[in-house]
């Protein structure tokens, strides 16, 4: 979770001072403290709901740094194209042979598979920066048939609407300071998905990460040293902040999904 513009957080200053290193908010299962354990934990619970391991080709959007595209390698899925916007994280691993590599956005991964889909997209910690309705359009265009889709979002909780409306108000406000685009009840998304992808999407699977993600980061990142005229170390007190805060209102959810496309009749 980080500004509009999707600049990552400082990895070295949450623990992980690798080239290759992880840039996600982290799954904090009960006595966890390490990050790096942490992020990687996120990144293997999506792979695993989606049963990332079957897959022989896979597109990790958003990849950062590269610390997810090594574990896909020790996975044994042969072939792994990262994208990434941004020109300091491709940096890190542009050179690294064993994967491809697009320094690209989110709006074009259809143009990657046009002379062969891919059997599963994945995107950690990510896709709710994006127009929910144009990335399952994209990425439905980028997979084969019965390709797997996995991405982790953020969903408003479904007694939303009956929330106080200062609640509301300061929910949507910092929900728009870190770039959310879509504001969805579970309800809602599962609404947007029947209407509009009729017949091309199946077996959706919703897990709710709250508490292992929001209460685990914001718990983690507020017991780190404070540097007040540092703004890398501001930023991560802030995004502790907001977890601690949409934590503990119960008014967001931190879901993963994962969805099948249908295959053609």
């Amino acid at each position: 979770m980080s500004s509009k513009r999707r600049e990552r957080i400082n990895h070295s200053i949450l623990g992980d001072a690798r080239k290759q290193a992880w840039s996600n908010l982290g799954l904090w299962r009960t006595g966890q403290s390490d990050y790096r354990t942490a992020a990687q934990a996120l990144a293997l619970q999506l792979a695993e709901q989606m049963s990332l391991q079957a897959a022989s080709s896979l597109l990790d959007v958003a990849c950062g740094y590269g610390a997810s595209l090594n574990v896909w390698h020790e996975m044994g899925i042969r072939e792994i194209t990262g994208l990434e916007p941004q020109t300091a994280c491709v940096q890190a691993w542009q050179t690294d042979h064993r994967f491809q590599c697009w320094h690209d956005s989110m709006q074009n991964i259809s143009l990657l598979s046009q002379d062969q889909p891919f059997e599963a997209i994945i995107a950690i910690d990510a896709a709710y920066q994006w127009d929910v309705q144009l990335w399952l359009q994209q990425a439905h265009a980028a997979l084969c048939p019965h390709g797997r889709l996995g991405f982790h979002f953020l969903l408003l909780a479904d007694d939303f609407a009956q929330r106080p409306l200062w609640q509301k108000l300061c929910t949507r406000a910092l929900l728009r300071m870190v770039g959310v685009k879509s504001y969805l009840t579970q309800n809602q998304l599962q609404a947007a998905l029947n209407a509009h992808f009729h017949q091309t999407w199946s077996e959706v699977s919703i897990t709710d990460l709250s508490d292992e993600v929001l209460g685990g980061f914001g718990h983690y990142a507020l017991r780190l040293p404070t540097y007040p005229l540092d703004f890398d170390h501001l930023k991560i007190q802030a995004t502790g902040h907001l977890c601690r805060y949409l934590h503990r209102q119960k008014s967001v959810r931190y879901v993963s999904i994962c969805l099948q496309k249908t295959a053609p009749r």
